[in-house]
């Protein structure tokens, strides 16, 4: 059976559209927890105090205002590495960029931000 070369352009879309829903699916985020609002109230609260303390940290580290970096933090529910939002507002602000040693105690204390929001999520889980 001889194919038409619009059938051969058909059948390429569908192939393609069928390896882009194949690769939506396969990068589709894993599904998220569910809490009880106990433990969604809990975990909220463990967020808050390790968004508080990394602000300020940053605060002590940089020099600027924890009011003022409060407000470079995402708040609504996001959760966005402080260094992609913070550090370059951080230089921004100062009118110069951060040290080697500046921007290294920024990024352990994201860390430690971080794995703080982590372990609450473990320990909310089983609460």
């Amino acid at each position: 059976m001889a194919m038409e070369p619009g059938m051969k352009a058909g059948r390429r879309r569908i192939l393609a559209a069928c390896a882009a829903a194949f690769a939506l699916a396969a990068a589709a985020p894993v599904r998220a927890q569910n809490y009880d609002p106990r433990q969604a109230a809990w975990l909220k609260n463990e967020i808050r105090q390790a968004q508080t303390r990394y602000v300020e940290q940053a605060a002590a580290i940089s020099g600027v205002p924890a009011a003022r970096i409060r407000r470079w933090v995402p708040t609504d529910g996001r959760d966005v590495a402080p260094k992609l939002a913070v550090l370059p507002a951080l230089e921004r602000e100062r009118g110069k960029p951060l040290s080697e040693e500046e921007r290294r105690k920024l990024v352990a204390a994201e860390q430690e931000r971080f794995d703080a929001i982590e372990r609450a999520k473990k320990v909310a889980a089983t609460r």
